[in-house]
């Protein structure tokens, strides 16, 4: 017969994050990242790394110029070579800013629209991004008043946004 798959809660004597939801996940190497969120009381913008091969909880601190992203929840999250990028939220304002952390340097920095650039997402939470190739692509979210059905990608080479539909 066939065992099923059994599922164990994994023991630390790290102190985890607190407990949260709307947050966001993302691999990397071999941790398991977790950004902001909501604590059931307040936005939070801490970062943690869950180490898989060490079993192990630690908070990930910035270690030079840049400051996180506001305290925030249902934003969305993508890994592209050796970072992290987030895209918008919510902090008591619907948002569409644009952050990268550098997993090599520690070092967060917001990406802000170039002069010539016109195309840029509106602000929104709650929506999803996947990477394919050289690209990030946004479809949907809410911006508070509606439900949104538009689609972006972001190049990471000429660091564009276009509007695909």
């Amino acid at each position: 017969s066939i065992e099923k798959n059994k599922w164990s809660q994994i023991n630390t004597e790290d102190i985890p994050p607190t407990p949260r939801d709307r947050h966001v996940s993302i691999v990397h190497k071999d941790s398991i990242f977790i950004f902001g969120g909501y604590d059931g009381f307040n936005w939070v913008n801490d970062f943690f790394e869950f180490n898989i091969l060490q079993n192990s909880w630690q908070e990930v601190l910035c270690s030079g110029w840049g400051s996180p992203p506001t305290p925030r929840h249902s934003h969305s999250a993508v890994i592209y070579n050796e970072n992290m990028y987030i895209f918008g939220g919510y902090d008591g304002k619907y948002k569409n800013d644009f952050y990268k952390f550098n997993f090599s340097t520690n070092e967060w920095s917001e990406i802000v629209p170039l002069n010539e650039q016109v195309v840029w997402p509106k602000a929104r939470y709650r929506t999803y991004c996947i990477v394919y190739k050289d690209q990030m692509f946004i479809f949907g979210g809410h911006d508070g008043s509606k439900q949104l059905n538009d689609f972006f990608s972001y190049d990471f080479k000429s660091k564009s946004w276009t509007e695909i539909c």
